[in-house]
């Protein structure tokens, strides 16, 4: 069995586009989204949102805004 988990940030207030990530807060978002979505898919939960608000040095000194989206997928191959 193989399980799949995809997730996708972008800022608020923009489409979903996968783009206007800051390279500076990737790490910061893919951390955030393991820590959001390992409780949520234990709890049986196969999809949901993401939201946080990212600020280091340099950013807008209210952050930047993220959304996202996750999904958990299962397939039956190896």
């Amino acid at each position: 069995m193989k399980g799949v988990i995809t997730y996708e940030w972008w800022p608020e207030g923009v489409e979903s586009a996968s783009g206007g990530v800051l390279d500076h807060h990737k790490e910061a978002l893919a951390e955030r989204a393991l820590e959001v979505i390992g409780p949520q898919a234990i709890e049986g939960f196969r999809e949901g949102v993401l939201a946080d608000n990212i600020h280091m040095s340099g950013d807008p000194e209210q952050g930047v805004a993220y959304r996202g989206y996750w999904s958990l997928s299962e397939s039956g191959g190896n």
